[in-house]
């Protein structure tokens, strides 16, 4: 059955045969820079120890809990007219930070690197 020019097979094929050409553009490009590459790059050293990861990652989740928790306690024990907005804002904001942080390291203490 011959492809129709608009056809959805056809544009399939195009994109393989795309994808194709693109994959052995790639292995020509790193094939010619990896020895440029090898030569150029220097070591990598964490700006953090690996040992203080697992505590970091303690540490800074324990803060974003409390912060959580701050946060939870002012909602509660707050009414519509000792609200305010501003400090909501940064208990909330300040426990959103160090609970992503803290799952950042929980990621690097379990060897998920990203």
């Amino acid at each position: 059955r011959p492809l129709r020019p608009g056809g959805a097979l056809a544009v399939c094929f195009r994109a393989f045969l795309v994808l194709e050409r693109g994959v052995e553009v790639a292995k020509q490009m790193a094939g010619l820079a990896v020895e440029d590459l090898a030569a150029s790059t220097k070591e990598y050293f964490s700006p953090i120890s690996l040992a203080l990861i697992p505590l970091l990652t303690l540490f800074v989740f324990e803060l974003g809990l409390f912060l959580s928790a701050v946060f939870f306690v002012y909602e509660l024990t707050s009414n519509k007219f000792t609200r305010n907005l501003t400090q909501e804002l940064t208990i909330a904001i300040l426990a959103s930070i160090f609970m992503g942080f803290g799952f950042a390291f929980l990621l690097l203490s379990s060897g998920i690197y990203f």
